[in-house]
């Protein structure tokens, strides 16, 4: 812990690795999981952004709470980093909703897969991310796109109008695009499959 102190933002590679062995101790030291916290107030966002990582692994209402108050962090990493964590968490807050439909926009295709991969468990109430849980079906990054069909098979019940962009998948020239956008209508049940020939 005492290495915690000296972490500097121009050793990554440090600082990564510490709070990655921080995480798999979280949950069994009380000391660590409140050293974890600690270094979430700190002023180097590299550092905030791994220790937001790193409290996945500390299944506590003070770890939760952080994570939710992180989700108004001003480093956008740091936001993403903590939705993912509350997710792995099992804990969905509405706070957490737009930073996730953020990181579905982020230029980064490890923050879109994981966007679309932890959306599935707010079910329906991601609504407002399934435009872009569509769009994930033609992402270039082949890890987005897995995310992305279990969310929208969960919200299910709120896809609405949205249904038509699905279906114009159909008919994209990339026959990949085409088998994901198929996939994913049939995830939606009957009624999905029943409407194609009205929309395509």
């Amino acid at each position: 812990l005492r290495k915690l102190a000296d972490l500097r933002r121009d050793e990554p590679r440090k600082v990564w690795s510490l709070f990655w062995a921080l995480e798999k101790l979280a949950g069994r030291s009380p000391e660590v999981g409140r050293a974890i916290i600690e270094r979430t107030r700190g002023g180097d966002p590299l550092v905030r952004q791994q220790a937001a990582r790193a409290l996945s692994g500390l299944k506590t209402d003070e770890a939760r709470g952080r994570l939710v108050d992180l989700l108004r962090d001003e480093d956008r990493q740091v936001r993403f980093f903590a939705a993912f964590s509350l997710a792995r968490l099992e804990a969905y807050p509405d706070e957490a909703l737009p930073v996730l439909v953020e990181a579905l926009r982020d230029g980064s295709g490890g923050n879109r897969s994981n966007a679309a991969r932890h959306l599935e468990g707010f079910g329906a109430r991601a609504g407002m991310a399934v435009p872009l849980l569509i769009a994930g079906l033609k992402d270039r990054d082949p890890n987005v796109y897995p995310g992305a069909l279990k969310a929208l098979a969960a919200a299910k019940d709120a896809i609405g109008e949205n249904l038509q962009a699905l279906a114009a998948l159909l008919r994209d020239p990339d026959p990949e695009v085409r088998g994901r956008a198929a996939e994913a209508l049939a995830r939606l049940g009957p009624a999905a499959v029943a409407a194609i020939p009205d929309l395509v």
